[in-house]
């Protein structure tokens, strides 16, 4: 496999530039990652049905701003892995699906420096010259995948498929960052 997640680049060449990076993510260069996956399959029990594999594509550009001065980083990210369901204790199959708009800028810039923009991009901290693409990609799954695992559809959990109980159910799952965007625009509001 050919990852742009092994991708160093340089910031300010490639915002200038207008480089855009799009192809498969390689899992095996996010230790984080690797080891919440590894873990999971060390804890599932069960009867497997199919082994899920780490699975993830990337089609991100990067662009330069001037007023205010910042890096931003568009596009998509998709990454589909196998965690322990915290119902039955399977692998299931969890999708990450997250849409970027991304300032970078460095930690010490002041909140209200980005103030013109912030309805269209999100501040990401990056004080570096350079960016490996895989600590991008690793950091923004990581924090879109949900605080408690579970199969999607009840009848493919395998301790509570014949259940009666919960053959109806929905599931919803909650990541744990989700409203923090709407949380903060109601504090500056209050």
């Amino acid at each position: 496999m050919n990852s742009i997640a092994a991708h160093n680049i340089v910031l300010a060449d490639a915002a200038t530039r207008g480089a855009r990076y799009e192809g498969p993510i390689d899992a095996a260069l996010m230790p984080r990652l690797t080891a919440l996956i590894a873990q999971s399959k060390a804890d599932a029990v069960g009867a497997q049905r199919a082994p899920i594999e780490a699975v993830g594509f990337a089609d991100i550009e990067f662009s330069e701003h001037r007023k205010p001065r910042f890096i931003g980083v568009r596009g998509k990210i998709e990454f589909e892995c196998g965690l322990v369901c915290q119902r039955c204790l399977e692998l299931a199959s969890v999708s990450v699906s997250r849409t970027l708009n991304l300032a970078v800028c460095q930690t010490s810039a002041e909140d209200d420096y980005l103030a013109p923009v912030a309805e269209r991009f999100e501040r990401w901290d990056h004080d570096e010259e350079s960016l490996l693409l895989a600590g991008l990609f690793e950091e923004l799954i990581l924090l879109e995948l949900p605080l408690v695992v579970m199969h999607k559809d009840v009848a493919d959990c395998g301790a509570l498929a014949s259940d009666e109980r919960f053959a109806s159910r929905q599931v919803n799952t909650q990541t744990p960052f989700a409203d923090l965007a709407a949380m903060l625009g109601s504090k500056d509001n209050g």
